[in-house]
């Protein structure tokens, strides 16, 4: 689960994300993701709440 939410941080595609298919009831769509990183000794975080939230109405719209 660990490389999905590196692959979702790092702007994979949403419609191939397995972070989506998790419930709800599980991970809530308000929850903050991000991505801690360095480079060039410059540190660096890349973070999706809101765009979690986005992608599961997305996907939730489809259904």
């Amino acid at each position: 689960m660990s490389m999905e939410f590196l692959n979702f941080c790092l702007l994979r595609r949403e419609d191939g994300s397995r972070v989506l298919k998790i419930p709800k009831t599980i991970l809530d769509p308000d929850t903050q993701i991000c991505l801690d990183i360095e480079i060039n000794s410059k540190p660096l975080t890349i973070g999706l709440g809101e765009q979690l939230k986005k992608s599961f109405d997305q996907v939730n719209s489809f259904k």
